[in-house]
């Protein structure tokens, strides 16, 4: 059987939301490492996949979701307010894959942030679309 593999754009925001449940449903507001935050997945996920998708995140989405503290060896994250509004209208927005992660738990991982997963940014859309030359 194949290694999973998965998208950065997708898992970035599956990362984001489970900062947000980190951080409001606990008693502390501290700044997680990346061994940290894979500890957040009950699946093992490699360091550098968590880390390329942060940092596609913080170019593609907005670096103000999650601010990053400490040094390149020691980075860590946490969740900021601005980054929890996001994830809490994209748990609004029923079509968002936060809101599918979150009504369909940890199962619900490969299908929402999988390479084969059907929740695509604008810019993949537009990389697929026929018309644009790209695809």
């Amino acid at each position: 059987m194949a290694e999973q593999r998965y998208r950065i754009s997708n898992l970035s925001q599956i990362i984001l939301y489970k900062l947000y449940v980190f951080h409001v449903d606990g008693d502390e507001n501290r700044p997680l490492s990346l061994r940290e935050i894979r500890e957040l997945f009950p699946r093992s996920l490699p360091l550098n996949l968590i880390e390329s998708s942060i940092d596609w995140m913080r170019k593609k989405i907005g670096s103000d979701y999650l601010r990053r503290l400490g040094t390149k060896e020691d980075y860590k994250f946490v969740i900021s307010p601005e980054g929890i509004k996001h994830v809490e209208l994209e748990l609004l927005r029923k079509s968002s894959p936060i809101s599918y992660f979150q009504q369909h738990g940890e199962d619900a991982l490969v299908y929402v942030a999988g390479l084969e997963s059907p929740f695509m940014t604008d810019e993949e859309r537009s990389e697929m679309d026929p018309r644009s030359g790209t695809a």
